[in-house]
Formats: C-alpha cells, sequence, structure tokens
C-alpha cells in the first residue's frame, strides 16, 4: 500500500521528475563521454585501456573533492533557493569556486610534474605506468576548468535551472566523440596519437565548456553572475564558519572515499592487467547506468532542501520516506536490464575471452547490489545531505571502504589470490551495512532542518 501511495502523490512525482530527468539525462550524456573513450580506447588494447582507466583515478580523486565541495555548498544554495535569497547564492557560488581551484591546481601541478608517481600509487605495471603518464601530462590541464564548470553547473540546476547544464554535456558529448576519433586513430591528417590523443580530446573539450559556461553566466544567468564583492564577501568570517561547521563533512566524506576507492585500483592491479582492464570497462557502465539515480539524488536534494529553507520539515521528511520506496522500485527493474543485457554490453569491446567473461561476469554481480546500491546513494548525497545529516554518510563510507572493503580485498584479493569474481561481490557488502542504517534513520526524521535561517 505505501508504494501506490508514493507513487501516487502527483505533487511529489510531478517535481521529482520535472528535476531528476533533465539531470539524469545530463548525467547519461556525461557517461556517455567516457564510455565512447573507453570503446575508442579499448579499440588500441588492453594495456592502454588499463593506463587510462589507472591514470584516471587521479581524476576520480579530484573530481569527488570538487564534487563535495560544490555539494556540500549546494546545500546552501537549495535552501538559499528557498528563502528567494539570491545574494546569498551568489556568495556561495564564490566561496565554492575559491575552494574548488585549491585543490585542483594542486592534482594539475602534481599530474604535470610527476606523473610517473601518481601512476606508481595504483600499478606497478611498467608499461601501464608509461602509457598513463602520457595521458596524465595533457588532461592535467582540464582539472582547473572542470572545477568551475562543476560549480557554476551545479548552482545553476539546484536553482531548478537544469537545462543548460544538460545542454553543456550534450556539446561536451559530440565535441569529445569527434575529436577522440580524429586525434586517437589520426585522421582528417592528423596523426594518430593514441591515449595522448584521448587526453588532448578531453581537455579540448572541457576547455570549450568552461568557455560557454562563464560567457552565459554573465549574459543569460544575470542572477548569478558572480561579482568581485561576492568573492570578498564569501570570505567573511561570519559567512565562512557556520558553512564550513556544515560541509566539512560532505568534503571529507567525499575525498576518503574517492581516496579509498582509487585505492582499490591497485588491489586490482595486483591481479593482474586483465582484472584492471575488466573491471574498468564495468565501472564505465555503472557510471552510464546509475545516471539516473543520480539525477534522483540531486533532485531529492533540491526538493528537501528548498523545503527545509522554507521551513517546512514536516514536508522534507514525507519526501524522504517517499524516496525510500520509489527507488528500489526503480532500481530493481534496472537491475533485471542490466542482467539481460550484460552479454552485449561487453560485446562491443574488442578483448580476449577471459576479461569479456569477466567483465561480463562482474556487470550481473553489480546488478545484484543495484537496488541497494542506488537507494544508499540517493538517501544520502541526496536527502540527508540537504536537510543537514551529514556526519552519517561521513562515518559510513568511511566504514564501508576503509574498514570493510579495502582490507576484504587486500586478503581475498592479494593474500589468497580468489577469483575477482568472489572479490568484486566480497569487496561490495559495506552496501547492505549502509542500506539498514540509512533507510529506518531517514523514516525517523530527526535529520530534517533548516541551516540558513539566521544567514
Amino acid at each position: 500500500m505505501k508504494v501506490i501511495e508514493a507513487f501516487k502523490d502527483k505533487k511529489f512525482m510531478k517535481w521529482m521528475i520535472v528535476l531528476t530527468l533533465p539531470i539524469a539525462f545530463q548525467n547519461l550524456v556525461g557517461s556517455l563521454v567516457n564510455t565512447a573513450d573507453t570503446i575508442m580506447i579499448g579499440q588500441l588494447g588492453e594495456t592502454e585501456i588499463a593506463a587510462v582507466g589507472i591514470a584516471n583515478q587521479v581524476f576520480f580523486i579530484l573530481a569527488l573533492i570538487c564534487f563535495g565541495i560544490t555539494a556540500g555548498c549546494n546545500m546552501f544554495v537549495a535552501q538559499f533557493w528557498g528563502k528567494k535569497d539570491i545574494e546569498n547564492i551568489r556568495r556561495t557560488m564564490a566561496l565554492s569556486v575559491i575552494l574548488s581551484l585549491i585543490p585542483s591546481a594542486v592534482f594539475t601541478v602534481l599530474a604535470i610534474a610527476a606523473p610517473s608517481v601518481l601512476m606508481y600509487i595504483f600499478s606497478r605495471d611498467a608499461e601501464v605506468i608509461a602509457l598513463g603518464s602520457e595521458y596524465l601530462r595533457i588532461i592535467a590541464y582540464c582539472y582547473i576548468p572542470y572545477a568551475v564548470s562543476l560549480t557554476i553547473g551545479g548552482t545553476i540546476r539546484t536553482t531548478e535551472r537544469p537545462n543548460l547544464p544538460l545542454v553543456m554535456s550534450v556539446i561536451a558529448l559530440f565535441t569529445n566523440v569527434a575529436l577522440n576519433y580524429i586525434l586517437i586513430f589520426g585522421k582528417l591528417g592528423f596523426a594518430a596519437m593514441g591515449v595522448e590523443g584521448a587526453a588532448l580530446a578531453t581537455t579540448i573539450t572541457r576547455l570549450l565548456e568552461i568557455t560557454i559556461y562563464i560567457v552565459l553566466l554573465y549574459t543569460k544567468y544575470g542572477y548569478l553572475s558572480m561579482r568581485i564583492r561576492d568573492f570578498r564577501r564569501a570570505m567573511h568570517s561570519a559567512f565562512v564558519k557556520p558553512f564550513m561547521r556544515a560541509i566539512t563533512p560532505v568534503i571529507l566524506n567525499e575525498t576518503t572515499w574517492g581516496v579509498g576507492v582509487a585505492l582499490y585500483s591497485a588491489i586490482y592491479s595486483e591481479m593482474g592487467r586483465d582484472v584492471v582492464a575488466a573491471v574498468m570497462i564495468v565501472k564505465t557502465f555503472e557510471g552510464l547506468l546509475n545516471s539516473f539515480f543520480m539525477g534522483m539524488a540531486y533532485a531529492a536534494g533540491v526538493m528537501v532542501g528548498k523545503t527545509c529553507g522554507e521551513k517546512r520539515e514536516e514536508v522534507a521528511l514525507d519526501y524522504g520516506k517517499k524516496y525510500n520506496i520509489i527507488t528500489p522500485v526503480f532500481s530493481i527493474a534496472l537491475a533485471a536490464v542490466l542482467i539481460c543485457l550484460a552479454p552485449l554490453m561487453i560485446g562491443i569491446y574488442n578483448l580476449s575471452d577471459i576479461v569479456r567473461h569477466e567483465a561480463t561476469s562482474m556487470l550481473i554481480i553489480l546488478a545484484v547490489f543495484v537496488p541497494i546500491k542506488n537507494t544508499n546513494l540517493v538517501q544520502m548525497c541526496g536527502v540527508l545531505r540537504s536537510g543537514g545529516d551529514t556526519k552519517i554518510s561521513l562515518f559510513l563510507d568511511l566504514m564501508d571502504v576503509w574498514l570493510i572493503a579495502l582490507p576484504l580485498g587486500v586478503i581475498c584479493g592479494i593474500w589468497l589470490r580468489w577469483d575477482i569474481l568472489i572479490v568484486f561481490a566480497v569487496m561490495m557488502v559495506g552496501e547492505i551495512i549502509k542500506f539498514f542504517t540509512i533507510v529506518p534513520r531517514v523514516n525517523k526524521g530527526a535529520w530534517a532542518r533548516n541551516m540558513v535561517g539566521d544567514m
């Protein structure tokens, strides 16, 4: 009966769908960019897939740090939006840009100056390190543009204007695919650059993206156009202190989780090049298939954050409970599709029989965990975070990655040399613990609170 009641709430479903679909489609397009990269690089061989996959773990960590900053800031943007406080939205956006520039600048310098050192953290394969270092030296130049684009796009989406980020993702997809084709394989008179061509294509795409964002921000989206005074006022202690208290757990959450998940690659690397190639392919499809639920998490964050900003915490609680119901329903449908299509999805790659079998089997294992993983994603990154409950997500993610997945990966994958399919499944058992902690917490409702009443 509760399932039927959740789906019959027309106001909730309409608002959820209107917010979710554009963001989900944007995430889908963004994931298609990564998928296109992997497919094209996959035509070069399994070593190239492994090298680019490992190199992108550096970007993965940076992306999660920046996402943590942006997500933390968007908690406040959503609640300020509920108050219709545009001035503080601009201040929040300016602070997000400042905070994002710090890690992106550090990662840029490290990737240009010492790419082999970064590669060595995740792999001991000399050929993989050499190819990955070539890739890192070039793609490092897109880190700062990416960080600023993430802040601008995130703020625009959170103020219920998701169309521009969606259009930007479509432009990025077609630009990146076209440049990949030209630069990786040497078309239209260009020399074939291999993995370096893939890095250059992504860098050019990111530079085009940030250029368009800035132009449109100061022409079409004037209400969000930051001025120098917004950056100065963003650094006032009266604004920064409560802000940082609330978002620091989010930044730590994404950073520590990201570093831990990136270290999974070191475990897979010790298990063999074929394992790395198979896992990287599966992770690419995981991002592609999770696009809808990332959109749902963002929609949940906007709905809950805005409602709390309007001081209607009881409505925010009701929304959280409904997400507890509808997320598993949608996830089970996705899992069924994933199980049926797994062989076809892996079949588009140029792989050995061993890698093809491993990747297909891992996709099916992933499908089993999809309902649990997606419910955790929506509730932790959307509902609880925008309601101001950030510490529980930090605790659960630290437990999952650092106390369960990494130790089990080392023991089962490196010491005991178990098959990758068993190791892959064992490293996801922490999601089950998170699920049975998060769902009751959302239903209790103590998490919903207004954070911007006095700001």
